[in-house]
């Protein structure tokens, strides 16, 4: 009761659903924060959110609709393809986990294959518009976090307790994505917010590896 609770409190940010007819692009809306079902831990409404303050916080000058909402759509893109992706790579842990077992790969709706190569679209598809749309810093700054997202967090999951701090900087970084999308730099003020998003995943994160420790430890997770 005290999971379920807790997933209903931070629904709007992390919990979405998965139906038994998942399909590619219902997956792609599963990692964009979509869907019905079985909560399913997911980045993608954090980094548009965080994204969306840096791009405010930043700006010097009237607000641009249509760049803002450039940034946020490459940002969502990069960001699901990151969740897509992640459910490839821990697809037999998360068959182990109550809380996970409903994901379309963990429950064989998907193959890891065809989730692998729809998330790597949705991945070049998201850095290449952020480049062409916004500018380059802001692409290169989607796939570091893609790219520690899934390079160094995930693979650390089994091994030590320090990867909670490894994957606060992906989670911390895409303020920085909306900073630099106005900015065309990252100077104190980015760094600033690193910092603030940095530091309020800690308790956020050690309060869901309290309350999920017995799926954690199923899966292998430490």
């Amino acid at each position: 009761r005290l999971e379920k609770g807790y997933a209903r409190f931070v629904g709007s940010k992390y919990a979405v659903s998965c139906n038994s007819g998942t399909s590619a692009l219902h997956l792609g809306l599963l990692a964009l924060g979509v869907g019905k079902g079985d909560e399913v831990i997911v980045p993608a409404n954090t980094y548009i959110a965080t994204a969306l303050a840096g791009y405010w916080v930043g700006r010097t000058g009237p607000l641009d609709p249509l760049r803002l909402a450039q940034t946020l759509l490459g940002t969502a893109l990069v960001a699901a393809a990151a969740g897509t992706l992640n459910q490839v790579m821990e697809h037999r842990a998360d068959a182990l986990m109550r809380r996970t077992a409903a994901r379309p790969v963990a429950a064989g709706r998907l193959s890891p294959a065809g989730a692998a190569v729809f998330g790597a679209a949705l991945l070049a598809a998201g850095a290449v518009w952020l480049w062409v749309a916004v500018n380059a810093l802001a692409s290169l700054l989607a796939v570091a976090t893609a790219a520690s997202y899934l390079l160094a967090y995930t693979p650390l999951k089994p091994v030590t307790p320090l990867s909670t701090v490894i994957g606060a900087v992906p989670g911390a970084i895409p303020p920085m994505i909306g900073w630099a999308a106005v900015r065309g730099t990252l100077d104190e003020g980015a760094w600033v917010l690193f910092l603030i998003v940095f530091c309020w995943q800690m308790p956020h994160f050690f309060a869901l590896a309290a309350i999920y420790r017995r799926d954690y430890a199923a899966a292998g997770f430490r």
